[in-house]
């Protein structure tokens, strides 16, 4: 038996753990056992613990090549029949957020694009072991009658041929009132993301309704409603927050008014994402607030481990599930006029759309694809130095597909020093006790 290449080693305060990036499993182990598989010693073979070790991944036979069986893993997760696909609604919206990339000329789905969708499923519905869609936009709840009403209909599409469906939906939460919610929660919408840039006078201002008028009001009422309900608790909403550097204090205080209106409920979770220029005009005014890279927003976060409660980790997930849905055979994006491409949140990307539009869906439900498109997003060629680095996996499942394929290249997370959010959310799983103890 040998140690796992995949292997992350950290000691915590006289404590002994490793965190297997493969098999996304965190153990605690004895001092002994620990500086063995560390070193990659003899001693490996002798070990009382070799089969729960070997079970999470963390020893492997001698004959193994992970690097091939990474490969096949990624492989299978690439090419695997379930069906992943975003459903752009709309390219309106009823925010003017100031950092926004989209372009806004009150487009929407025709019903047309609509029944079309509806016939490809229904005409592929077989292919699949599963379907996920995900309702964006624009603010994809200007159309919640026609998102409805397909839900409606792929649920019961799916149903028919016993395929599992879920759906997700990122909304700036504006229009998710209680009804508007256990509709979609009651057709298999059970995801929810939404954007609460801090406290009231600072959302406000980067994220005003088309009126002018603030929205923190109407969003964070309509949230408190859907908690204090008696709805069946099958659903996660996540709060975003997009964070700018200047605005500490600010987000520090909706940190506290999260843990007193929403921690003591498991279904709402924070995530933090530092506003970044991903294109349009008016994020420009915020060029200097910008967070300049992952290290920043790493001290940011460390400095408010404290009152970050229900912080979202994907720690655990396994490579096919942190996996963007882009990088699959069966992942693409519908938009809201039947355009199809991989990535959809590089639709309007000039200087990506020739390698990101595929085709586009037609009237009878066929999708015409260009599979060479299609193979610059599937197929990713690693770089040589890649093959001996422990934290390939979470490079590969963590990175934007869009970003690689622009830089031509896998981004690194040690050169980026992007790896210390990893490991901080190692370090907070030890210290709420959440590693599988061997000792």
């Amino acid at each position: 038996m040998k140690s796992s290449m995949y292997n992350v080693f950290l000691e915590n305060e006289g404590r002994y753990y490793i965190f297997n990036t493969l098999s996304s499993k965190l153990i605690e182990i004895d001092q002994k056992s620990f500086q063995s598989l560390k070193n990659n010693e003899e001693e490996i073979n002798t070990l009382n613990l070799s089969e729960e070790l070997e079970r999470y991944g963390v020893v492997t036979s001698e004959s193994v090549d992970e690097i091939r069986l990474f490969k096949h893993i990624v492989d299978k997760s690439i090419y695997d029949n379930n069906l992943r696909m975003t459903i752009v609604m709309t390219n309106n919206c009823n925010f003017r957020c100031q950092y926004c990339y989209q372009e806004k000329n009150n487009k929407s789905m025709s019903d047309e694009v609509e029944k079309s969708i509806i016939k490809f499923l229904y005409k592929n519905i077989k292919k699949y072991k599963s379907v996920y869609i995900e309702w964006f936009g624009g603010e994809p709840l200007i159309e919640k009658n026609r998102i409805i009403r397909m839900a409606k209909k792929i649920k019961e599409i799916c149903t028919e041929n016993r395929v599992p469906f879920i759906s997700s939906i990122t909304t700036n939460g504006y229009y998710l009132d209680m009804e508007t919610f256990t509709e979609l929660v009651d057709n298999n919408c059970i995801f929810f993301q939404i954007t609460i840039d801090g406290v009231k006078s600072l959302h406000d201002t980067l994220r005003p309704h088309v009126s002018g008028k603030g929205t923190f009001d109407k969003i964070t009422e309509n949230l408190l409603n859907i908690k204090n309900s008696d709805i069946n608790k099958r659903y996660t909403i996540a709060i975003r927050n997009n964070i700018l550097k200047s605005k500490i204090k600010e987000y520090e205080e909706f940190f506290d008014y999260f843990n007193e209106n929403f921690a003591d409920d498991n279904c709402f979770k924070l995530i933090q994402k530092p506003i970044k220029d991903w294109g349009g005009e008016s994020v420009k005014k915020l060029t200097n607030e910008l967070v300049d890279s992952d290290y920043e927003m790493m001290d940011f976060i460390k400095k408010n481990e404290k009152r970050l409660n229900n912080n979202y980790t994907d720690l655990y997930e396994s490579i096919n599930s942190k996996m963007c849905y882009s990088f699959k055979e069966n992942g693409f994006a519908i938009n809201w006029d039947g355009s199809v491409y991989k990535c959809n949140r590089n639709i309007e990307n000039h200087k990506i759309v020739d390698k990101n539009l595929i085709g586009e869906i037609r009237e009878n439900g066929t999708i015409d694809e260009n599979d060479m498109i299609n193979s610059i997003w599937t197929d990713k060629p690693l770089e040589q130095k890649c093959n001996s680095c422990e934290l390939l996996p979470v490079c590969f499942t963590s990175g934007c597909p869009a970003s690689w394929i622009m830089k031509k290249s896998m981004i690194c997370m040690k050169e980026n020093k992007e790896e210390q959010r990893f490991l901080y959310n190692i370090e907070r799983e030890i210290k709420d006790g959440n590693a599988i103890k061997l000792i």
